[in-house]
C-alpha cells in the first residue's frame, strides 16, 4: 500500500498497537505503529449524564493529527448487540454485528460488497479477520504490565494484510474497537 503525505498512518501502517486507557466513564484507546509512535486514538463522546445511566454508546476514532476519521455508535438494540461505523461524511462504512454461536463469540464486518469474520479465540484476542479463506488481520494479546492487567486494559496487537484497501483497514480498526467495548458491556452485565 503507498502512502502519501495525506493518508493518516493509522490507515498505512501494517503493524498496530491498541491500548485501552479507560477510566470510569469513558473507553478510550490509544493506537501506536510497531514502533510505539501515536497513529490513533478513540475517545469516548456523550454527555456524562447520558454515560452514567446508559453507559458509553458513542466514540470518535481520530488519527494522528486529531482528524476524524469515523464515529462509532453502539445503538440501542434488543437481541444482538450491533455497532454502526459512521464517516465523518455522515455515511455508513460499516456494522459490526454479533453473530449466533453455541460456542464461542463470533463478530461480523458487514460492508456494502464485503463481510469479514472475526475467526478464532476472539475472547483471548488471539483470532484473524478474514474474508473467506483470506487473512485481511490477525490480532494477539500483548502483555501491557501488571498495572494495566489488573485494571482490566486490553493491549492488543494487529497485523494487516499489506494490500487491505484503506476502507476495509478501518472497518477492521472500527471492528477491533466495537469488540472491545462489546466485552466491556459483557463484563457489566
Amino acid at each position: 500500500m503507498s502512502k502519501n503525505d495525506d493518508t493518516p498512518q493509522l490507515l498505512t501502517s501494517n503493524t498496530l498497537v491498541f491500548q485501552q486507557t479507560s477510566s470510569m466513564l469513558s473507553n478510550d484507546f490509544r493506537i501506536e505503529d510497531a514502533a510505539g509512535n501515536l497513529v490513533g486514538q478513540v475517545l469516548t463522546t456523550g454527555g456524562v449524564g447520558a454515560r452514567l445511566f446508559r453507559g458509553s454508546r458513542t466514540f470518535d476514532l481520530l488519527d494522528e493529527r486529531g482528524n476524524l476519521l469515523l464515529h462509532i455508535k453502539d445503538p440501542f438494540d434488543m437481541g444482538f448487540d450491533r455497532y454502526e461505523l459512521i464517516t465523518p461524511d455522515g455515511s455508513l462504512l460499516a456494522n459490526v454485528r454479533k453473530q449466533f454461536s453455541m460456542m464461542r463469540k463470533r463478530l461480523s464486518i458487514e460492508m456494502p460488497g464485503l463481510t469479514l469474520e472475526l475467526a478464532g479465540s476472539i475472547l483471548e484476542y488471539d483470532f484473524s479477520i478474514r474474508t473467506g479463506e483470506r487473512v485481511a488481520a490477525q490480532v494477539s494479546r500483548q502483555w501491557g504490565g501488571v498495572v494495566a492487567g489488573l485494571r482490566g486494559r486490553s493491549r492488543y496487537s494487529t497485523s494487516f494484510d499489506p494490500d487491505a484497501p484503506e476502507p476495509v483497514r478501518l472497518a477492521m480498526v472500527g471492528a477491533l474497537i466495537a469488540l472491545d467495548l462489546m466485552r466491556a458491556k459483557d463484563a457489566r452485565n
